[in-house]
């Protein structure tokens, strides 16, 4: 059973890691945890309910440790979760963040590579960790804007409705002479996120392309209203507002004077 093979895995690998430290505190912090992958092991054969409850126990176990700093514990968790949710790849990158956050980033990476080779396009959130990374004050690797772009395209095939992969799409296509690709890109990521609709506005309305009755700009109106309501202290949400009604004003003038 492949998930088994997961489970004892991460038990496998934590008291291989407690092996090299010998730190008894450790083993006393991991009971919970160490107890839950024993019963987790055995609702495996108990049916689809038994498991939901071992998952939501790790989930509350995990909270608790996140709460007290304590990571091995945390570690725990998060590794038997991933055995627990093999076929799930989100659970393999929270833990692959949790080691490059917490323990080694050479670690870390290794996973979230790992992750982003994963059949034939990775798992999407891995590619776009990567690109983030790359795109940082401090690359853990450098890319070039191609391969950045070729992450980029893997994560969109891998989730095609992810905003934020064409989001930065939009962003390098330009930087490698494809103004055209990178407008496109920009339309999808505003169809898959209202919050993108501020970039495409800008860049419609400086080229003179701004429709007065863009329905785009409209609903992205209508929610930061909506949101104003809720917080109307905010200044940041006032200023986006501000800048589209200006913008759609801009290309309202350009309009009547064309």
């Amino acid at each position: 059973d492949g998930q088994q093979l997961s489970l004892f895995a991460c038990f496998h690998a934590f008291f291989r890691d407690w092996g090299i430290s010998r730190k008894v505190s450790y083993l006393y912090r991991a009971l919970p945890g160490t107890a839950l992958l024993v019963v987790g092991l055995l609702a495996e054969n108990a049916g689809a309910s038994a498991m939901l409850t071992v998952n939501s126990h790790y989930e509350s176990l995990l909270a608790a440790a996140r709460e007290k700093d304590d990571r091995d514990s945390e570690e725990l968790c998060l590794r038997a979760l991933a055995g627990l949710q093999s076929g799930k790849l989100q659970y393999r990158m929270r833990l692959a963040e949790f080691l490059w956050q917490h323990r080694s980033r050479e670690a870390g990476w290794a996973e979230i590579l790992r992750l982003a080779d994963d059949g034939q396009t990775g798992f999407a959130d891995a590619h776009l960790w990567i690109v983030r990374n790359a795109l940082s004050a401090e690359p853990y690797q450098q890319l070039t804007a191609e391969q950045m772009i070729d992450r980029l395209n893997r994560a969109i095939r891998s989730a095609p409705d992810t905003a934020e992969a064409h989001g930065l799409l939009a962003q390098l296509y330009p930087a490698i002479g494809e103004k055209l690709l990178g407008e496109q890109h920009l339309i999808r990521a505003a169809e898959a996120d209202l919050t993108y609709v501020d970039a495409l506005a800008a860049r419609l309305a400086a080229e003179g392309r701004l429709q007065p009755g863009d329905s785009r700009v409209q609903r992205r109106c209508e929610m930061l209203l909506t949101q104003l309501n809720t917080a109307p202290r905010n200044n940041e949400l006032r200023i986006q507002l501000a800048v589209l009604l200006m913008l759609t004003g801009r290309s309202n003038n350009s309009g009547r004077s064309g």
